[in-house]
């Protein structure tokens, strides 16, 4: 079967787009705390600290070991941000989906402390555990209205890499 030039740098996009999809744990940090005998694991894509202006994408497990071998069955996440203002900044009720993380993303727009606060939920919307963490916030080096967090770096570059391949790849073509 033979492919074409335009398949190829398609292709060759989404391979370096890849990464993006499971960035928040493999290459940023983790909040991770033990709760009434099942471990809370809140990964996010922020690479050193969390910066005002950035968006920052949280994806939310429940494990029944710190070893993160054994998931704890779960229907949905309730997520509250507090600002340092002691406003709320974000609530929702998240599914988690038959496939894939359960994530949120979130712009914080103020330097100081938040609080997260989440709660696992079963069908019957019984709580499971709940939990919150503190997210200190510094300033952010802005450009545009994009911050220079990690993610945002990794998308620019992608593209950037991205359209010159499909730029030399159709230029032989042509």
């Amino acid at each position: 079967m033979k492919m074409s030039r335009l398949s190829l740098a398609f292709a060759l996009c989404a391979l370096c787009a890849a990464p993006l999809l499971t960035y928040a744990h493999a290459f940023g940090q983790s909040l991770e705390q033990a709760v009434d005998e099942k471990y809370v694991d809140i990964g996010y894509d922020a690479i050193s600290t969390i910066q005002v202006g950035d968006p920052v994408r949280f994806d939310f497990n429940l494990w029944k070991e710190k070893e993160k071998i054994n998931p704890v069955a779960y229907n949905a996440v309730w997520v509250q941000i507090i600002g340092p203002d002691k406003r709320v900044g974000f609530t929702a009720d998240i599914i988690h989906p038959d496939i894939g993380l359960t994530t949120a993303s979130y712009r914080f727009m103020q330097i100081g402390t938040y609080t997260l606060f989440v709660r696992f939920e079963d069908k019957d919307e019984n709580t499971i555990t709940q939990t919150s963490f503190d997210l200190p916030v510094e300033a952010g080096n802005t450009f545009g209205g994009f911050g220079t967090s990690g993610g945002t770096t990794s998308l620019i570059a992608g593209l950037v890499i991205g359209a010159a391949l499909m730029f030399f790849l159709l230029r032989r073509r042509g």
